[in-house]
Protein backbone atom coordinates (compact mmCIF):
# COMPACT_ATOMS: atom_id res chain seq x y z
CA UNK A 1 0.00 0.00 0.00
CA UNK A 2 2.78 2.39 0.80
CA UNK A 3 4.51 1.65 -2.50
CA UNK A 4 1.32 2.55 -4.40
CA UNK A 5 0.96 5.86 -2.52
CA UNK A 6 4.57 6.85 -3.23
CA UNK A 7 4.10 6.09 -6.93
CA UNK A 8 1.06 8.28 -7.11
CA UNK A 9 2.85 11.08 -5.29
CA UNK A 10 5.81 10.89 -7.66
CA UNK A 11 3.58 10.91 -10.73
CA UNK A 12 1.73 13.93 -9.43
CA UNK A 13 4.99 15.77 -8.83
CA UNK A 14 6.11 15.11 -12.41
CA UNK A 15 2.79 16.35 -13.77
CA UNK A 16 3.01 19.52 -11.67
CA UNK A 17 6.57 20.11 -12.75
CA UNK A 18 5.60 19.77 -16.40
CA UNK A 19 2.65 22.11 -15.91
CA UNK A 20 4.87 24.63 -14.17
CA UNK A 21 7.34 24.42 -17.05
CA UNK A 22 4.59 25.09 -19.58
CA UNK A 23 3.34 28.10 -17.59
CA UNK A 24 6.84 29.49 -17.21
CA UNK A 25 7.46 29.18 -20.93
CA UNK A 26 4.48 31.46 -21.71
CA UNK A 27 5.18 34.15 -19.10
CA UNK A 28 5.45 36.83 -20.33
CA UNK A 29 3.43 36.28 -23.47
CA UNK A 30 4.67 36.89 -27.00
CA UNK A 31 4.06 40.64 -26.67
CA UNK A 32 6.09 40.88 -23.46
CA UNK A 33 2.99 41.28 -21.25
CA UNK A 34 2.71 39.56 -17.84
CA UNK A 35 -0.79 38.41 -16.76
CA UNK A 36 -1.89 37.92 -13.15
CA UNK A 37 -5.02 37.44 -11.05
CA UNK A 38 -5.57 39.42 -7.87
CA UNK A 39 -7.98 38.43 -5.06
CA UNK A 40 -9.69 41.54 -3.74
CA UNK A 41 -9.67 41.97 0.04
CA UNK A 42 -7.10 39.25 0.56
CA UNK A 43 -4.11 40.60 -1.31
CA UNK A 44 -3.33 37.31 -3.01
CA UNK A 45 -1.70 37.62 -6.43
CA UNK A 46 -0.89 34.82 -8.82
CA UNK A 47 0.77 35.00 -12.21
CA UNK A 48 -0.98 33.08 -15.00
CA UNK A 49 -0.14 32.11 -18.54
CA UNK A 50 -3.14 33.80 -20.12
CA UNK A 51 -5.85 31.58 -18.61
CA UNK A 52 -8.96 33.43 -17.36
CA UNK A 53 -9.13 34.55 -13.74
CA UNK A 54 -11.70 33.22 -11.29
CA UNK A 55 -14.87 35.25 -10.66
CA UNK A 56 -13.52 36.55 -7.34
CA UNK A 57 -10.27 37.73 -8.93
CA UNK A 58 -9.31 40.88 -10.76
CA UNK A 59 -7.15 40.45 -13.87
CA UNK A 60 -3.99 42.55 -13.96
CA UNK A 61 -1.41 43.03 -16.69
CA UNK A 62 1.89 44.86 -16.94
CA UNK A 63 4.74 45.05 -19.42
CA UNK A 64 7.99 43.32 -18.62
CA UNK A 65 10.10 46.19 -19.98
CA UNK A 66 8.01 49.06 -18.64
CA UNK A 67 7.01 52.26 -20.45
CA UNK A 68 9.50 54.47 -22.26
CA UNK A 69 11.08 56.92 -19.84
CA UNK A 70 11.67 60.63 -20.52
CA UNK A 71 14.85 61.61 -22.38
CA UNK A 72 17.91 62.24 -20.23
CA UNK A 73 19.82 65.52 -19.99
CA UNK A 74 22.08 66.65 -22.82
CA UNK A 75 25.56 65.17 -22.51
CA UNK A 76 28.76 67.17 -22.90
CA UNK A 77 29.95 67.78 -26.46
CA UNK A 78 32.43 65.34 -27.88
CA UNK A 79 35.84 66.27 -29.23
CA UNK A 80 35.76 68.66 -32.15
CA UNK A 81 37.07 67.65 -35.52
CA UNK A 82 40.66 68.71 -36.08
CA UNK A 83 40.66 72.22 -37.53
CA UNK A 84 43.17 72.84 -40.28
CA UNK A 85 44.21 75.68 -42.56
CA UNK A 86 46.77 75.37 -45.33
CA UNK A 87 47.57 77.89 -48.05
CA UNK A 88 50.41 78.09 -50.56
CA UNK A 89 49.78 81.74 -51.46
CA UNK A 90 52.34 84.32 -50.39
CA UNK A 91 51.58 86.59 -47.48
CA UNK A 92 53.86 89.62 -47.14
CA UNK A 93 54.53 91.51 -43.94
CA UNK A 94 56.59 94.61 -43.43
CA UNK A 95 58.30 96.92 -40.94
CA UNK A 96 56.88 96.71 -37.42
CA UNK A 97 53.39 95.92 -38.65
CA UNK A 98 51.64 92.90 -37.13
CA UNK A 99 50.15 90.75 -39.89
CA UNK A 100 47.89 87.73 -39.42
CA UNK A 101 49.48 84.87 -41.34
CA UNK A 102 46.80 82.28 -40.55
CA UNK A 103 43.85 81.92 -38.19
CA UNK A 104 41.28 79.34 -37.06
CA UNK A 105 37.81 79.80 -35.57
CA UNK A 106 37.37 77.13 -32.89
CA UNK A 107 34.58 76.00 -30.56
CA UNK A 108 35.17 75.86 -26.82
CA UNK A 109 37.57 73.12 -25.74
CA UNK A 110 41.19 72.15 -25.18
CA UNK A 111 43.53 72.20 -28.18
CA UNK A 112 47.10 71.52 -29.19
CA UNK A 113 48.08 74.13 -31.78
CA UNK A 114 50.75 73.74 -34.43
CA UNK A 115 51.79 76.44 -36.88
CA UNK A 116 54.36 76.29 -39.65
CA UNK A 117 55.54 78.42 -42.56
CA UNK A 118 58.39 78.93 -45.01
CA UNK A 119 59.74 82.46 -44.63
CA UNK A 120 61.79 84.36 -47.22
CA UNK A 121 63.54 87.73 -47.00
CA UNK A 122 62.56 89.73 -50.08
CA UNK A 123 64.06 92.99 -48.85
CA UNK A 124 65.80 94.71 -51.79
CA UNK A 125 69.17 95.87 -50.49
CA UNK A 126 72.74 95.62 -51.67
CA UNK A 127 74.39 95.45 -48.27
CA UNK A 128 73.07 92.07 -47.12
CA UNK A 129 70.77 93.59 -44.51
CA UNK A 130 69.29 91.20 -41.99
CA UNK A 131 65.64 91.16 -41.05
CA UNK A 132 64.62 90.20 -37.53
CA UNK A 133 61.25 88.44 -37.55
CA UNK A 134 58.85 88.18 -34.62
CA UNK A 135 56.11 85.55 -34.92
CA UNK A 136 53.72 84.33 -32.25
CA UNK A 137 50.62 82.24 -31.70
CA UNK A 138 47.87 84.29 -30.10
CA UNK A 139 44.78 83.19 -28.20
CA UNK A 140 41.38 84.88 -28.78
CA UNK A 141 42.36 87.66 -26.37
CA UNK A 142 45.49 88.45 -28.41
CA UNK A 143 47.81 87.04 -25.73
CA UNK A 144 50.93 85.32 -27.04
CA UNK A 145 51.05 81.60 -26.14
CA UNK A 146 54.20 80.75 -28.14
CA UNK A 147 56.79 82.91 -29.86
CA UNK A 148 59.68 82.61 -32.32
CA UNK A 149 62.28 85.28 -33.12
CA UNK A 150 64.63 84.63 -36.04
CA UNK A 151 66.85 86.39 -38.56
CA UNK A 152 66.59 86.25 -42.34
CA UNK A 153 69.68 87.40 -44.24
CA UNK A 154 70.47 88.49 -47.80
CA UNK A 155 73.72 87.36 -49.37
CA UNK A 156 74.91 90.81 -50.58
CA UNK A 157 71.67 91.30 -52.49
CA UNK A 158 71.84 88.02 -54.39
CA UNK A 159 69.19 85.38 -53.81
CA UNK A 160 66.63 85.05 -51.06
CA UNK A 161 67.33 83.64 -47.62
CA UNK A 162 64.58 81.08 -46.86
CA UNK A 163 63.86 79.47 -43.51
CA UNK A 164 61.16 77.14 -42.16
CA UNK A 165 59.78 77.99 -38.73
CA UNK A 166 57.18 76.23 -36.58
CA UNK A 167 55.41 77.03 -33.33
CA UNK A 168 53.20 74.99 -31.06
CA UNK A 169 51.21 75.58 -27.91
CA UNK A 170 48.33 74.23 -25.84
CA UNK A 171 45.29 76.40 -25.26
CA UNK A 172 41.98 76.14 -23.41
CA UNK A 173 38.99 78.04 -24.81
CA UNK A 174 36.14 78.53 -22.36
CA UNK A 175 34.04 79.95 -25.19
CA UNK A 176 34.35 79.82 -28.98
CA UNK A 177 37.13 82.02 -30.31
CA UNK A 178 39.86 82.61 -32.90
CA UNK A 179 43.51 81.61 -32.60
CA UNK A 180 46.02 83.27 -34.91
CA UNK A 181 49.58 83.13 -36.20
CA UNK A 182 50.87 86.73 -36.31
CA UNK A 183 54.22 88.01 -37.60
CA UNK A 184 56.07 91.31 -38.04
CA UNK A 185 59.47 92.27 -39.40
CA UNK A 186 62.18 94.52 -38.02
CA UNK A 187 64.98 95.79 -40.26
CA UNK A 188 68.44 95.51 -38.74
CA UNK A 189 70.28 97.42 -41.48
CA UNK A 190 67.76 100.25 -41.67
CA UNK A 191 66.28 99.41 -45.09
CA UNK A 192 62.51 98.87 -45.52
CA UNK A 193 61.72 95.20 -45.08
CA UNK A 194 59.61 92.76 -47.04
CA UNK A 195 59.17 89.15 -45.87
CA UNK A 196 57.01 86.55 -47.60
CA UNK A 197 55.50 83.38 -46.13
CA UNK A 198 54.46 80.35 -48.17
CA UNK A 199 53.20 76.86 -47.24
CA UNK A 200 51.40 78.40 -44.30
CA UNK A 201 49.75 75.89 -41.97
CA UNK A 202 47.82 76.24 -38.73
CA UNK A 203 46.09 73.26 -37.16
CA UNK A 204 44.27 72.62 -33.87
CA UNK A 205 44.03 69.11 -32.45
CA UNK A 206 41.32 68.70 -29.77
CA UNK A 207 42.55 67.00 -26.58
CA UNK A 208 40.73 65.86 -23.46
CA UNK A 209 42.90 67.53 -20.84
CA UNK A 210 45.87 69.90 -20.68
CA UNK A 211 48.41 69.44 -17.89
CA UNK A 212 51.18 72.02 -17.57
CA UNK A 213 54.38 71.76 -15.53
CA UNK A 214 56.23 74.43 -13.63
Amino acid sequence: MKRHVLLIGTTAAVVLALAGGIAYATIPDGAGVIHACYVRGVGQLRVVDGTPCNPNETPLTWAQSGPQGPPGPQGPPGPAVTAYEFDNADVLYFDNSDTTIAHLDLPAGNYLLHAKGVFGNFTATSDGSAVLNHCHLANPNGVSIDRANFYLMLANGFGVHVMTQSLQAAVTLATPGTVSLICRAEAVGGAPTSVGVVHRKLEALPVGQIVTSG
